[in-house]
């Protein structure tokens, strides 16, 4: 897929006659399902929001997006690997994290359920670090 800010090059066809043009690709704003960010709070003790592609392409990263961290709940798995409010999580398991739905698409998934600890990525600074998490909970919505 694009990434936003690229350009995609279109052609359609009117009155037999080609039209060229460029659409240039933006990222969603769309909301999070309901409850995932409670779920990610008690999963992993964490909140995110999604960054803009102008503040994560400040970060000279290869990843294509990240969350940064809001806060972190003492005492949870993020707060024990010593994630820090301001990191950018940028990667689960084998899956990059950019949005709320990747992180909800990872502890969903059945590999993650027999995974413990999970492998997490996250920036801080100019620094891509990597950690091992244990999650809290290991219900499934």
């Amino acid at each position: 897929g694009q990434r936003a800010g690229e350009e995609l090059a279109i052609t359609s066809v009117r009155k037999d006659s080609p039209i060229s043009g460029k659409l240039a690709m933006v990222s969603s704003t769309r909301p999070s399902k309901p409850g995932l960010n409670e779920r990610v709070w008690g999963t992993l003790g964490i909140k995110l929001s999604p960054m803009n592609d102008g503040d994560f392409k400040q970060l000279n990263s290869r990843y294509h997006g990240g969350l940064r961290v809001l806060d972190v709940r003492k005492s949870s798995p993020a707060w024990q690997q010593g994630i820090r409010t301001g990191d950018v999580l940028v990667g689960m398991h084998i899956w990059e994290t950019t949005s709320l739905e990747n992180i909800a698409y990872i502890l969903e998934r059945e590999e993650i359920s027999k995974e413990e600890p999970v492998v997490f990525y996250i920036i801080r600074g100019t620094e891509t670090l990597q950690g091992q998490i244990r999650l809290a909970e290991r219900t499934r919505p």
